[in-house]
């Protein structure tokens, strides 16, 4: 993968244009998703006394938990994708012939994110995390921050 003037060239050969998301937009993001509260278990306190403690070993609470996990990635993926991501379409539409054969439905009339998606898809998972921190650091993410989500991959 090289790194050229924000244009990063995916082991697959396509050529991908980084530009920068929007902070408010990414805190947007953080506000709309937020994760399940663990459920409170009454235990028995010094001198007697009940308290409510959270139970973070609820199974329930960790499927919760699991759940937003993923979705979290893959909405966040999904935006910096969109609004960070740029890229020319091919003049054939194999690419969508692969997509609905693997069952995936394309919608037509937003081709630009479907091939998107079908480069993600189809990179290596260092294409992605390249691709994706690209972004993020264009955008003026914070490195740590960026760190963080690399360990996700």
């Amino acid at each position: 993968m090289s790194n050229e003037d924000n244009v990063i060239t995916c082991s697959s050969g396509i050529q991908v244009r980084v530009r920068p998301v929007s902070l408010r937009l990414l805190e947007q993001y953080d506000k709309s998703h937020i994760a399940p509260e663990p459920p409170t278990i009454d235990v028995e306190a010094a001198g007697g006394v009940m308290e409510s403690v959270p139970n973070d070993s609820d199974p329930e609470y960790q499927r919760q938990v699991k759940a937003f996990q993923a979705k979290s990635t893959d909405d966040m993926l999904r935006l910096l994708m969109t609004f960070g991501l740029s890229v020319d379409l091919p003049a054939d539409e194999q690419w969508i012939d692969d997509l609905e054969y693997a069952g995936i439905k394309v919608d037509r009339k937003h081709l630009l994110n479907a091939y998107l998606e079908y480069i993600v898809m189809s990179s290596y998972v260092a294409d992605l995390s390249k691709l994706m921190s690209a972004v993020m650091r264009t955008s003026g993410v914070a490195e740590e921050d960026i760190a963080a989500w690399q360990k996700l991959f």
